[in-house]
């Protein structure tokens, strides 16, 4: 095994003098986009409120599911201390629906019934982190 070792040494030896390759310094400042798509779900209940303990006997009860995507685009800005400073946006459409029926007295209704749906949501974000090392 020392037979092995002692070229690869002596190789690595013959390449003092070449200067080393300085270290990537990664820089956040910059613009970006993406996509993205998911599946939701969930459960809600609006009930009455008239009788204590009667929840579950009275109102709607949902349990919303579908797909969604959208996108997404920001922009970040490094300063020299490392400080980075960002805002970011989002768009997303969606086809989240639930359907049900009013519930009286622990019974469904089925002549009063009601659609809890989303169509679409977005949101604007501020962001600010520190870059460190790589």
């Amino acid at each position: 095994m020392a037979t092995i070792l002692a070229p690869v040494g002596m190789a690595r030896a013959a390449d003092v003098s070449e200067v080393s390759p300085v270290a990537a310094t990664y820089i956040w400042s910059g613009g970006y986009i993406g996509a993205q798509a998911g599946y939701a779900w969930g459960d809600a209940r609006v009930g009455q409120t008239f009788a204590p303990d009667s929840f579950d006997n009275y109102g709607w009860g949902y349990s919303p599911s579908g797909v969604f995507g959208g996108l997404y685009a920001g922009f970040n800005h490094q300063f020299d201390s490392g400080l980075v400073l960002g805002v970011e946006g989002d768009y997303v459409f969606a086809d989240v629906k639930g359907t049900t029926l009013y519930r009286s007295l622990g019974v469904d209704d089925p002549t009063f019934g009601g659609v809890l749906k989303l169509d679409s949501v977005g949101s604007l974000r501020l962001r600010a982190g520190y870059a460190m090392d790589r």
